[in-house]
């Protein structure tokens, strides 16, 4: 009798702490996964209140910025240290697999925040990929659980309905409003870009802005595109086995009775194969409205993975033999090797389409395999540590270190093709993306996503081969497994599963409404609430695969089986890796956590559920004591205690780049405010001296403190929009002071450690330039804004002492870029006004061989009729010059 009360006692126990784990898990998964599948969601700002002109139209703030972008991994990352903790004690394999992630880490943490030139833009991307390592590495330990594997795959594949959703918006009715639009008002909206209307940015602007191509809100249609056939292969793996399942249970219970087969007749509802073929359908139309090419070929792959693996299984388990012999070693390494063999095949495709060249006129690829090369030559240089080809008096674009997550767009017009017309922020393939980013370091995580792709594909060869080899993680039998019937513990992991995707969407929905508050229209809420219940219905269904419910029949083999999902997880995995070597998938911020998290799931190992626990019925039939369970428990613990250690710390990085974002931020608004201030002009009697006094000083601390963004072209731009309103400002300010410290902040757009402080910028003249930095110290964008900058400046305030400025830095800009017509025309236009014609000659026929070398993309990067007209007219103007020869010189004794 007090056996049986002590096996009752241990039994509800062993339950409680099942319970207790299992949410333990789905807190940690909505931790998790919520931040993430917001941040695909969300637009994303990188510059806040200053993507279009202020000037021109009222400020909205619509989608993440990178304070939030920062806060939101911080709290994934947190997440990740929790599912650490709830999944248990790691193995050996997972400490090799952190130890790969933390070196790769190290590169991101330089560059981002403890280097010198570290950044906000680096903190952006770098972060990301951060969370996304982090989220891999949790998800590939505890997403062994039953439960965590229905949770994530449920909410990852629901979050597909409510991409495609977005997307048939956009194509049927929020791009056809955009060009209408943009025809309306197309000089306005050209000149809030700072673009005039036949540059080559107008120009290709106006062509990507007429293709009519989904991209959601990731603003990508090839990332779009992924992530679409990476969810419509997965799902065509669930209804396989759905159906395959089902026909063998069927078959069983008519061998078993007749009174089966009018039962059999009666029509029985399979949620879960209705919500999976809802998700085939819905990634199948993200493709086809992205449009691209390579979408189509990765989901053609992926399916047919998906078939041959899952209708084959039987037939490969019948073929291979008994477990152990050479076919069964054959066939399973085959089926491990299959995802990495398939990016090996993507790769060498891109390199054949380079060796090729363009004696084809497909150029997309072509484009990727010169992307390849210049990111390898400037991997070797900066391992080896050489100087910059473009001049060893210039700073270094690369070195020991990588570029930086966002360095690799300078180092590319250096290190580029001449020939190839396009300026980029990633090498368009992982691999190489992250050896170019972070240098030798960076094949740390090259290796660990192969690695999770090796595991992925011994995962799915297991349950190919029917699991007849034995799974590498042996853990101790979940207690609710153990203590309960199959039954009881299918219910309660059914409807644990359900609620966990549930709660994922509605945290990621959540988050995304503050965000897209002042666009919410009618059709994007639709597509917002629409989508979450679609999400939650679709979703909650897939994750009760394999369970024994009244609409199930448990064929699945309930939870210590792979739940026939490790294949659709194989075809995932496989599919957005070989994509990724061929678009930036793995590079954007918003899609490269959850590549990673989806890697990170495929390669987790087998368990029974969402914890270990040791009860004594366990240890009894182990013949250990329960003291010693008791003990070996507090040890897994340590264990996984330990195991969060590199998620927490990842946390506390990105939390302390959100605080230096949000500091960022807030001088971003005050300039925001200074032009708010600037805007009634016409009722001066308005703008008060102490108002426009304070809006100066924190534009101008604004400027320091984030000086990184401010590099970008239509930033420029937009700063001589506002340069411009400098004489009215003087006008309507009494204070001298006021008006020279706005000014001091509209040139101020260089990197913080070369501009001098708010105090001293106060005691010099507005148009006195002196804190302007050398060309040689500044990248090839910064250089080509301030020559813009500086030149037009020249005209604005009458000061011919500007010109020799904009001349040393457009000289800098086209040694840096040694490709680009435009740095060489600006320069040859100074030249002229500064009355050096054999300079402006000269400057005109690097333009014209330059030009010569946009055979690619003429239109857009190209000189027009008329640019190419000046050109010629500066070479001739030369031409019309007396040669040196011809002019008289001194006679008599001056000459000796």
């Amino acid at each position: 009798m007090s056996s049986t009360i002590e096996q009752t006692r241990e039994a509800a126990g062993g339950l409680a702490n099942v319970l207790f784990s299992g949410w333990a898990s789905v807190l940690g998964l909505v931790l998790l996964l919520g931040p993430l599948l917001a941040l695909v969601m969300t637009p994303s700002v990188q510059l806040p209140w200053w993507e279009s002109d202020p000037l021109m139209g009222e400020v909205l703030l619509v989608g993440v910025t990178p304070a939030w972008q920062a806060w939101l991994l911080a709290c994934s990352a947190i997440g990740a240290g929790v599912l650490m903790v709830a999944g248990g004690a790691p193995n050996r394999a997972w400490w090799v697999m952190a130890a790969l992630g933390t070196i790769g880490a190290a590169a991101v943490a330089w560059h981002a925040w403890l280097g010198p030139d570290r950044s906000i833009d680096d903190a952006r991307v770098g972060g990301a990929w951060l969370a996304g390592i982090a989220a891999g590495l949790a998800l590939s330990h505890a997403g062994g659980s039953s439960l965590v594997r229905r949770v994530a795959g449920g909410a990852l594949l629901g979050a597909v309905i409510v991409l495609a959703l977005k997307g048939v918006a956009q194509v049927v009715l929020e791009h056809p409003a955009l060009v209408e639009g943009y025809r309306a008002t197309r000089e306005q909206v050209l000149a809030s870009n700072g673009w005039t209307p036949e540059s080559p940015m107008a120009r290709a602007y106006e062509r990507r802005l007429m293709q009519n191509e989904a991209t959601g809100w990731l603003g990508f249609s090839n990332i779009y595109a992924s992530l679409c056939a990476a969810g419509a292969a997965a799902a065509l793996g669930v209804v396989l086995t759905r159906l395959r399942d089902g026909r063998a249970a069927r078959a069983a219970r008519l061998g078993a009775s007749a009174a089966s087969q009018s039962e059999d007749k009666a029509p029985r509802r399979d949620w879960t194969l209705l919500a999976g073929a809802m998700v085939v359908v819905a990634g199948v139309a993200g493709v086809a409205m992205a449009g691209g090419k390579g979408g189509w070929g990765v989901l053609v792959v992926g399916c047919v993975l998906v078939v041959a693996l899952t209708l084959g299984k039987g037939w490969l388990g019948r073929r291979v033999g008994v477990p152990g012999s050479p076919r069964a070693q054959w066939t399973r390494r085959g089926v491990t090797w299959l995802g990495l063999a398939l990016c090996a095949v993507m790769l060498a495709l891109v390199g054949l389409r380079g060796i090729v060249g363009d004696r084809v006129g497909e150029l997309s690829i072509l484009y990727r395999a010169m992307y390849i090369e210049a990111s390898v030559r400037m991997t070797i240089d900066g391992a080896l540590a050489r100087p910059n080809p473009a001049g060893p008096d210039l700073v270094g674009v690369t070195g020991p270190m990588g570029t930086g997550p966002v360095g690799f767009k300078n180092a590319y017009v250096v290190y580029k093709n001449p020939r190839q017309p396009e300026d980029v922020a990633s090498p368009h393939s992982v691999l190489f993306d992250w050896t170019a980013c972070l240098g030798p370091l960076g094949l740390a995580w090259c290796a660990l996503g192969a690695w999770w792709l090796l595991r992925a594909g011994r995962a799915g060869a297991d349950e190919v081969l029917g699991a007849r080899v034995k799974s590498e993680a042996r853990h101790a039998n979940d207690g609710l497994l153990t203590a309960f019937p199959n039954e009881v513990a299918d219910t309660h992991m059914a409807r644990l599963a359900a609620r966990g995707v549930c709660l994922v969407a509605c945290a990621a929905t959540i988050i995304c409404i503050p965000h897209v508050g002042p666009a919410l229209t009618g059709e994007e809420l639709l597509v917002r609430l629409g989508g979450l219940v679609l999400w939650c219905a679709i979703g909650g269904a897939v994750a009760t695969i394999g369970t024994r419910g009244p609409n199930h029949d448990g064929a699945g083999g309930g939870l210590a089986s792979g739940d026939g999902v490790r294949v659709a997880l194989l075809a995932a995995a496989s599919v957005l890796a070989m994509h990724a070597q061929i678009e930036q998938s793995a590079h954007w911020p918003a899609s490269a956590p959850i590549l990673l998290a989806v890697l990170g799931l495929a390669a987790a190992g087998q368990r029974g559920g969402p914890v270990m626990t040791a009860t004594r019925a366990d240890a009894a039939a182990s013949g250990s004591p329960s003291g010693s369970a008791r003990s070996a428990a507090s040890g897994s613990m340590l264990l996984a205690l330990l195991g969060a250690v590199p998620a927490l710390a990842a946390a506390v990085l990105l939390g302390l780049g959100a605080v230096r974002a949000d500091a960022w931020e807030r001088g971003l608004w005050a300039g925001v405010l200074a032009v708010e201030a600037d805007k009634p002009i016409k009722e001066r009697t308005r703008v008060t001296t102490e108002a426009l006094e304070a809006a100066a000083e924190a534009l101008l601390r604004g400027v320091r403190d984030g000086a990184e963004q401010f590099q970008t072209r239509r930033e420029a731009s937009r700063l001589l929009v506002l340069a411009s309103q400098i004489d009215a400002l003087r006008a309507g300010a009494k204070s001298a002071r006021a008006s020279e410290l706005f000014s001091r902040a509209l040139w101020a757009a260089v990197p913080a450690s070369r501009v001098a402080s708010a105090t001293a910028g106060a005691k010099q003249d507005a148009r006195d330039f002196s804190p302007w930095p050398r060309p040689a110290a500044l990248d090839v964008g910064v250089n080509a804004h301030l020559g813009l900058m500086a030149t037009v400046a020249a005209g604005w305030l009458g000061e011919s002492d500007l010109l020799p400025r904009a001349e040393d830095h457009l000289a800098m800009a086209a040694r840096q870029d040694p490709s680009a017509p435009m740095h060489t025309q600006r320069l040859m236009d100074v030249r002229r006004r500064l009355g050096d014609v054999r300079g402006a000659a000269e400057a005109a026929r690097a333009t014209l061989a330059r030009d010569a070398l946009q055979a690619f993309d003429p239109a857009s990067r190209g000189l027009s009729d008329r640019e190419r007209a000046a050109v010629q007219r500066a070479i001739d103007a030369e031409a019309s010059q007396p040669s040196p020869a011809s002019v008289p010189g001194p006679t008599g004794e001056g000459a000796r």
